[in-house]
């Protein structure tokens, strides 16, 4: 099996200093579209993926810290979490257009957008933009579900014994946008998180057993194997066609497994650094392995040989995500150096 040849990453320059550090980012083409999550805010694309064609968004805006952020898988809606604060907002896309970024205002119950496009030395201009507000405890994570309309929050609340844990919530977007509450389970000392395609369990990499396991989303008891780690686990994907997991922990290794069998190890790789992101590619991208280090690179790995497809690459900051739009064939990362990177994902094709 041989990797078909991949073009260059187009970098694409979100904002010059720490404070627009990527932390999340993604791309939808079936709706033309590209993300990027920082510290400030959620900043969208819309239009041709070009070099040079992606003005870089307004650095000095008013601005409410932006913590935990994702979009749904087909580009409708967003969540933002308020850092610092016990409160979220879900904001409606449909109607985005190319350039805008999406930020919290300090003062107001409501997200606003602004333009890139603006002339040099021109106001700001903001205008109200589609979004509910939804009351949780403090946000550490956040991410859709395979179901188009719903997504999960972790959040730290009160348990059952009145002390404050980590809690897994899941969510429902409504046809009006709102979006509804509904199971909930207590998830302490987890840092890493998957749903399985299936829409029924949830990935999770705890930090104090070193290992990662699935929980049943109807009840948030722990189901079927659990995978061991030979450290803390900071990153866990579910491959799109439930048959591969794959684990990533602080001391660098990342681990392969049957999704159905714990103590079949596949693949062991290696990266000189935390690993940051996992991701598994679809489509002609499928059997795909993408992996984002705190060493700077992002690589690619064909899962049944362990071998790299093509050399890293290269960042000048560490890796913080990496994602394939869920057709696969193009993969974003995002880096603390402030920048996104579309690539031309690898294709496994037999010879």
């Amino acid at each position: 099996m041989e990797p078909t040849p991949k073009g260059p990453g187009v970098i694409i320059p979100v904002g010059p200093n720490l404070s627009q550090t990527v932390t999340a980012a993604g791309c939808l083409p079936a709706r033309r579209m590209i993300w990027a999550a920082t510290p400030v805010g959620l900043n969208v694309w819309t239009g041709p993926f070009l070099p040079g064609s992606i003005p870089d968004p307004p650095a000095d805006v008013a601005r409410l810290p932006v913590g935990p952020a994702a979009v749904g898988p087909n580009g409708n809606w967003a969540v933002l979490a308020a850092a610092g604060t016990e409160s979220a907002w879900v904001c409606d896309l449909t109607q985005i257009k190319n350039g805008r970024s999406v930020r919290l205002v300090p003062g107001v119950d409501q997200v606003r957008a602004s333009d890139f496009r603006l002339a040099p030395g021109s106001p700001k201009v903001w205008q109200d933009f589609p979004a509910h507000k939804i009351h949780v405890g403090s946000i550490s994570r956040v991410g859709p579900l395979s179901d188009p309309r719903s997504f999960y929050t972790v959040s730290n609340e009160p348990g059952s014994t009145g002390r404050q844990t980590d809690t897994l919530v899941l969510w429902k977007v409504e046809p009006d946008g709102k979006a509804v509450r509904g199971g909930a389970w207590p998830l302490p000392d987890s840092l890493a998180f998957a749903p399985h395609p299936d829409g029924k369990r949830m990935l999770v990499g705890g930090t104090l057993d070193r290992r990662a396991g699935f929980v049943d989303l109807a009840t948030g008891k722990e189901i079927g194997p659990a995978f061991s780690h030979p450290g803390v686990v900071t990153a866990v994907a579910v491959d799109p066609g439930g048959r591969w997991v794959a684990t990533g922990g602080q001391e660098g290794v990342v681990r392969v497994w049957s999704a159905t069998d714990a103590a079949a190890v596949g693949r062991e790789f290696f990266h000189a650094g935390r690993v940051n992101g996992l991701a598994f590619g679809a489509g002609p991208s499928a059997g795909v392995l993408a992996t984002a280090s705190s060493d700077g690179t992002a690589r690619f790995y064909d899962v049944e040989t362990g071998l790299p497809l093509g050399p890293a690459l290269r960042h000048t900051g560490a890796v913080l995500t990496v994602g394939f739009e869920p057709r696969g064939g193009i993969v974003a990362t995002g880096s603390r150096d402030g920048s996104l990177t579309i690539w031309e994902a690898p294709r496994i094709t037999n010879p």
